[in-house]
């Protein structure tokens, strides 16, 4: 396949084989078998990912011994574990604060969990 056919096809929009072959003078290699399997990690990304979601839980437990509303805000905010986003302004309401103050709230719950989150991954590293 040359590059203009390559370039033909993505610019149209129509499919193109798998087992198409990638050169029209060598007939080795088809265009699955140098295309990346993106349906799988490769094993330091599983292992970073789940280094990262194993740090992430175990830091809001941490955060919650500091200030309970710390992962209350960040479960909501970004819809960890499951939680229903919320935006500031509901989580004011449902904490009987200002906007402001829940905004710093999260801003130091962030700060504290990216903290927790680079020890972890220097860890990961080594």
């Amino acid at each position: 396949m040359s590059k203009y056919d390559w370039y033909w096809h993505i610019l149209t929009g129509e499919p193109i084989s798998l087992n198409k072959p990638l050169s029209s003078t060598d007939g080795r290699y088809e265009l699955g078998d140098v295309l990346p399997d993106t349906s799988h990690l490769d094993p330091h990304s599983a292992l970073v990912r789940t280094r990262v979601r194993e740090k992430v839980r175990q830091t809001l437990g941490e955060l919650g011994k500091v200030d309970r509303r710390y992962p209350y805000i960040l479960r909501h905010r970004f819809g960890l574990d499951g939680a229903d986003l919320m935006t500031l302004e509901e989580l004011a309401q449902k904490l009987i604060l200002s906007r402001e103050r829940v905004r710093q709230l999260q801003n130091r719950a962030l700060q504290m969990l990216r903290n927790s989150l680079l020890e972890a991954l220097e860890e990961v590293e080594k």
